[in-house]
């Protein structure tokens, strides 16, 4: 993964994937792209007082943490803590 998030913001634009801003009545920013082949949605967030800037990976129009490699669900009895270190990869 690259080490900023505009760097993945402009892979992710250049591989013509669909993009919407985040809405802006949210705490934080940032611009989802949404994969089809993986029914998945990156968030590339812009991070804020409480949470640096990230890349989030979530099932398609939910908050519900995927595999960033696959996009489905994470098999059996995975804690939601652990999911979401899985799918949160922050920036330096």
């Amino acid at each position: 993964m690259h080490n900023s998030p505009g760097k993945v913001k402009d892979s992710l634009s250049k591989a013509g994937f669909t993009t919407k801003e985040r809405d802006p009545n949210k705490k934080e920013s940032g611009t989802i792209f949404n994969i089809p082949e993986k029914k998945m949605d990156v968030r590339i967030m812009d991070g804020g007082p409480n949470h640096p800037p990230r890349v989030v990976t979530t099932k398609e129009n939910t908050n519900m943490s995927v595999n960033p490699n696959t996009g489905k669900n994470y098999p059996g009895n995975i804690k939601g803590d652990e999911q979401k270190s899985r799918s949160h990869m922050y920036f330096q």
